[in-house]
């Protein structure tokens, strides 16, 4: 096995589930942006930022799902330890990547 196979998911792109889930992100992100900048009331604003942060968690999880797979799989396919270090590395990252607190700005 190539020892760069054991990352080659990160380089394949996002799977095609994931790619189905993005345009409902961006939908309600606009349609955030939209009735805020109408003046909408903060609780309909509120409404939908959660809607944004729901469908980008569930296009996070497909994606992670989809990595965590693809990388388990090319672990199991390494033939030296040098490799099976190397895909366990890069597994690592991502573990410590999906698992990261998300760090909130107060905006000033």
């Amino acid at each position: 096995m190539n020892p760069s196979a054991a990352t080659a998911g990160s380089r394949t792109g996002c799977p095609p589930e994931v790619l189905a889930r993005l345009p409902t992100s961006q939908g309600h992100l606009e349609a955030v942006v939209r009735i805020a900048t109408q003046g909408a009331p903060a609780e309909d604003v509120l409404a939908q930022l959660r809607s944004v942060q729901a469908a980008l968690s569930a296009a996070r999880r497909c994606l992670l799902q989809a990595e965590l797979r693809t990388r388990g799989e090319a672990l199991r396919r390494c033939s030296t330890l040098d490799q099976r270090a190397q895909a366990a590395e890069a597994l690592s990252r991502l573990i410590a990547l999906a698992t990261r607190p998300t760090q909130e700005t107060d905006g000033g």
